[in-house]
């Protein structure tokens, strides 16, 4: 699937800082649904600091010893609550299909979507042990009065060639409600969000919508007792 075949170099970097896909391309999510505020230079500032102390947190993560693999998808979950919009991802990933569920459903695909990002992320970390991350500060790019963009560098060591290996990361971020939250990350200008959409639009006009919630809660909405 593309969006596996994506998501598997993407995690490479991810799971560096948080495993979790954001939302929309740059320039997809309108402020005015975000209740946003202007970026200073004091805000893009406090992004930089917040992007790289998450990628200290989850390196700390990745290199605990004696760590289970439940643990690591409850610290995942943590940084993914704490410091993305889930919520607004989900909800873009549906498209204007979000809108055409009750309630109950939106409430229900939000808590599978949240699932599928920790499960699908958390069972890569032993792969990828050995990365450094950091902020690439680089003020001499313009930025918008509605959100704070931020590069990143992954860098993993290779045993078997001895030879580095980089990935670089931009973060869209914006000040919503006094907290700063994550809403988009691209690899390569890619969009992840954009692809996880694009599978799931691919996915709704096979099935219809209601057979793809439906297949998509049987997948990811089971509980860690159910699943035993």
């Amino acid at each position: 699937m593309m969006l596996r075949r994506f998501m598997n170099g993407f995690w490479i970097s991810m799971v560096i800082v948080g495993s979790v896909v954001s939302i929309g391309g740059y320039g997809v999510v309108e402020a005015k649904d975000m209740q946003t505020t202007k970026v200073s230079g004091e805000i893009q500032q406090n992004a930089e600091e917040f992007i790289q102390n998450l990628g200290n947190r989850a390196i700390e993560v990745i290199k605990r010893s004696g760590i289970t693999e439940k643990e690591v998808q409850q610290e995942f979950c943590s940084l993914l609550k704490e410091n993305f919009a889930v919520e607004s991802i989900a909800k873009y990933s549906l498209g204007k299909n979000f809108r055409l569920l009750s309630e109950e459903e939106k409430k229900d695909f939000v808590e599978c979507f949240e699932k599928m990002l920790v499960r699908f992320y958390s069972s890569r970390f032993s792969e990828y042990n050995s990365a450094k991350f950091e902020v690439v500060a680089d003020h001499s790019k313009k930025r918008t009065d509605k959100k704070a963009l931020i590069n990143s560098k992954v860098t993993i060591s290779s045993t078997k060639d001895k030879k580095n290996k980089e990935i670089f990361i931009k973060w869209t971020v914006f000040l919503s409600k006094g907290s700063l939250k994550i809403y988009d990350v691209a690899i390569s200008d890619v969009s992840i969000s954009n692809v996880q959409r694009s599978e799931f639009m691919s996915q709704i006009s096979k099935k219809g919508l209601k057979r793809f919630l439906a297949d998509f809660r049987k997948k990811y909405g089971q509980n860690e007792e159910q699943k035993q």
